[in-house]
C-alpha cells in the first residue's frame, strides 16, 4: 500500500492510499482524517504540523477542490452528537438469487 499527504484543511488531513501489485494499482482511496486526542477533542491542523517538524511558511498541497466539496457532503457531525452508523440507501438491493437472472 501507498500513502501520500495530498494536503490539509483546518479541520483534518486529505490522504490517497493506493494497492498496489507488481507496479499495477488494484484499488485507490481517498481520506480525510481527523486526530483525536485521548484526553478528548480535536487536534487542529496547525498544532500536528508543528508536532511533524513543518516549518511555519513550508508550502503545504492545496486539497482539490473536488475533494473539499466531497469533504462537505460527507462532513460527520461535531463529536458532540450523535453520529449512528447507518448505511443510505443509493440504489436497490437485487437479492444474490435474482443476480444471476438479470
Amino acid at each position: 500500500m501507498e500513502t501520500r499527504v495530498a494536503g490539509f484543511d483546518e479541520r483534518g488531513a486529505y490522504m490517497e492510499q493506493r494497492f498496489v501489485v507488481d507496479g499495477e494499482i488494484y484499488a485507490q482511496a481517498f481520506v480525510r482524517a481527523r486526530f483525536i486526542r485521548k484526553s478528548g477533542g480535536t487536534v487542529m491542523m496547525a498544532e500536528l504540523l508543528d508536532m511533524l517538524g513543518v516549518e511555519p511558511g513550508t508550502a503545504i498541497p492545496v486539497v482539490p477542490e473536488w475533494a473539499v466539496q466531497w469533504a462537505e457532503a460527507t462532513r460527520l457531525p461535531s463529536t458532540r452528537s450523535d453520529a449512528p452508523s447507518v448505511w443510505k440507501e443509493v440504489a436497490p438491493v437485487v437479492p444474490a438469487s435474482d443476480e444471476a437472472t438479470h
